[in-house]
């Protein structure tokens, strides 16, 4: 049996002497949880950068869905001639915008109803985009 990080074999007088047994396990266990701690610092910093991935696709996706869809989900309640007026031509534009540049907008109502149904729609859209991303 090899101890690696004295680099020397293990003899029977390390065996028979209980104290350097006790720190040699106390140094392994040590560097074990050192290890574990790193791994599951790289974890979680792979996760993180997962999800700005998945962020990103899911917001190019949205890019593509021309705001006319909007209708489509509030029952054809929301106007959009005037956010398209206002230059907002996709559900990203609209998902971007900040309530008050929204409230902006002439002759628009609910603009928080119009929030919600983006931030609806982005919540479809992100399992779509991770699944997207899934390796084959």
């Amino acid at each position: 049996m090899r101890c690696g990080y004295r680099n020397r074999r293990v003899t029977s007088e390390d065996l028979a002497d209980p104290k350097t047994l006790l720190r040699d396990a106390t140094d392994v266990r040590t560097r074990v949880a050192r290890v574990l701690d790193l791994l599951a610092e790289r974890r979680a910093e792979a996760a993180d950068a997962l999800d700005v991935h998945r962020d990103e696709a899911a917001a190019r996706q949205l890019t593509k869905i021309p705001i006319e869809r909007l209708r489509e989900v509030t029952d054809m309640r929301l106007r959009i001639s005037p956010l398209r007026e206002a230059g907002y031509g996709t559900v990203f534009d609209v998902y971007r915008a900040s309530l008050d540049e929204l409230d902006a907008v002439p002759n628009i109502g609910e603009v928080r109803a119009a929030q919600d149904i983006v931030a609806a729609e982005r919540r479809r859209l992100l399992p779509t985009a991770r699944e997207d991303l899934r390796p084959n």
